[in-house]
């Protein structure tokens, strides 16, 4: 009698045990799912600030080449400095750019939050942040 009591107990008690197990089971995989969440979401950020900063290293580049050239024919006649300060005040490739930083300023001047304006503009939450963050 006494041992069926303790067989009892013990069976109980792996029954207990087995079930807190499982439940620890399930937290541990939300937690590791949500790391993983982050670390795409901080892989995804990093992609995009890796692309902005070859996008504005171009922008630069540019933007020496053009004065660069300004200053060396500096000395030639008068319509040829003409010409090339058209050259340098013409519309690029970085208008769309230029436009979408625009819109961005703007919609910060609404009163939009950062999040909003990047789901206006199909843009990431830190691009926003960096493009508001250099023009300040």
């Amino acid at each position: 009698m006494v041992y069926t009591i303790l067989l009892l107990i013990g069976i109980l008690l792996v029954i207990i045990s087995f079930t807190y197990i499982m439940r620890e089971e399930k937290r541990k995989d939300k937690k590791y799912k949500y790391i993983e969440e982050m670390y795409l979401d901080i892989k995804k950020h990093e992609e995009m600030s890796i692309k902005i900063m070859e996008e504005f290293e171009m922008l630069v580049n540019s933007s020496i080449d053009k004065i660069e050239n300004k200053f060396e024919n500096l000395n030639d006649n008068e319509q040829y400095r003409t010409k090339e300060e058209e050259y340098l005040f013409k519309e690029d490739k970085y208008t769309e750019e230029n436009e979408e930083i625009a819109k961005i300023f703007e919609l910060k001047n609404i009163g939009l939050t950062n999040k909003e304006i990047a789901k206006k503009l199909n843009r990431g939450v830190r691009e926003i942040d960096i493009i508001l963050k250099m023009r300040k």
